[in-house]
Order: structure tokens, then sequence, then C-alpha cells
């Protein structure tokens, strides 16, 4: 669980028992040290092996900078992934203040699709950027962007993002006009395709704000926060596309 306030990243059981701590409770970071997170956002875990063995790594990625000094994003790697308990060592980091490609203005969410490639939503500089990584995710190989605004996505802006492997497309949580998005990404034209698009009903006040996909049936689950009572959590059916006709016999 990313704990904004707290500047943590914390690792509960299923019944609710805290297990493990990432970084300094209540202290907030600056760039100089990767442990000490500022506003931390989101976090993200790796897909599973085709073996159907998960993560070999237990890698957890971190988005560190929800409008905090810290702009950047970080793996990190249990010490011990047979104990839940574990603590967690940093692999790498990268990122900072910027326009550049590697760069970011507050880091909002991240996720990684099934091809294992790391997807950034760079809130405030209106745009994802996409990571290619070794089979280790030690490595940041390059950066395109996905561009969202203006020229697909009229005024969208990227809070959220989750991908969905079965189907290779993302959902996205746009915090500035509260909609959903759903979008193809053509990695070969660095270009995205918008599937669908929709409102997301916020109340006064209420913002769009993260969201997740269940990978078993691609349904979507959007959060949305404000001042109560307007915070909510709202569920999106997926519709799987129907099948291809048969091929004509002439």
């Amino acid at each position: 669980m990313a704990d904004i306030g707290d500047h943590t990243v914390k690792r509960f059981s299923t019944s609710g028992q805290l297990l493990t701590t990432i970084g300094t409770t209540g202290q907030a970071g600056n760039a100089t040290s990767p442990y000490q997170f500022d506003h931390v956002a989101d976090i993200a875990f790796a897909p599973d092996n085709d073996d159907g063995g998960g993560d070999e790594n237990g890698f957890v990625f971190i988005s560190d900078g929800d409008g905090g000094e810290n702009n950047r994003v970080a793996a990190f790697a249990p010490v011990d992934p047979t104990d839940p308990t574990t603590s967690y060592q940093l692999m790498w980091h990268f990122g900072k203040f910027g326009l550049a490609p590697n760069n970011f203005n507050s880091p909002h969410s991240l996720t990684i699709d099934e091809t294992r490639r790391l997807w950034v939503a760079d809130r405030d500089n209106k745009r994802v950027s996409y990571f290619g990584q070794t089979p280790s995710g030690e490595t940041v190989l390059g950066s395109w962007n996905c561009w969202l605004n203006p020229t697909i996505g009229g005024d969208a802006v990227a809070w959220g993002i989750a991908s969905y492997h079965a189907n290779s497309w993302l959902a996205m949580a746009d915090g500035q006009s509260s909609q959903l998005l759903i979008v193809a990404a053509q990695f070969k034209a660095r270009t995205c395709n918008v599937m669908w698009r929709g409102p997301v009903p916020t109340g006064a006040g209420g913002q769009v704000h993260l969201l997740d996909v269940d990978q078993s049936t691609g349904d979507v689950y959007v959060a949305v926060i404000g001042t109560a009572p307007n915070t909510y959590a709202f569920k999106y059916q997926y519709t799987p596309p129907p099948p291809p006709p048969p091929p004509s016999d002439q």
C-alpha cells in the first residue's frame, strides 16, 4: 500500500497485519536518498511468468512524487522472497523534475504490462511514458511518450493507469475531466488509440484519482476522492469485443 501522508510503502497480510515498511515513517525525503519518499503515489508489481510461478524477483515498482519534492520511479526487491516480513533493497531508481524523456512532473501512477514494460502516468507533464526493461528489471533501456493530451485525449490528463494483460490495453483515470478512458497503445507507431471514454460521476468537489483492472475479467475499478460524502469506488464491467466473422467461402 502506498501511504502518501506517511511517505512510506507498507505490506500487509490478508488479515490486515503490518508486515513490512519501506521508507521512514512520517519523514518526507528528498532526491539524495532513494529510501526517503516524498508523497509516494502508487505501486505496481510485475505480472506472473509464463510458468505461472509469479515474478521471480518479487519486485515492487514505486512512483515517488505526488506533488512532493521527488519526481522519480524506483524498484525494490525483497531480501528474502520466502519471508513475508523481509526488508526490501533498492535495485534501481531514475527520474527528476523536468520534461526530458526520463524526467517527470508528478509521476502519479504506474503499471507493468504483459511484456513487462513499465508505464508511468506523468501527470503534470500531461503524458504517459513507457520504458523497456531487461528481464530482471534492473536497467531502463529507453523511453517514449504516448501523448494523451491534446491530440487524442482532448483535455485528458492521466492521474491513474492500469494495464489489462489479456487484451493489451490501458485503463486511464482522467482526474482533470473526471472520465475513464480505455487506450490501445500502438508501440511501433508510438501513438495511442482511444477505444472508449466515458464520464465518471464524482459529485461536488470530487475527483477521479486512481484505478485498477481485474486481470481475470477486465473489469475496471475507479476511485473517486473528495470531501464526504463524495468519496466513491465505481466498477465498470468489461465487455469483450465480438469474435471476428468466419472467413468467406469466396
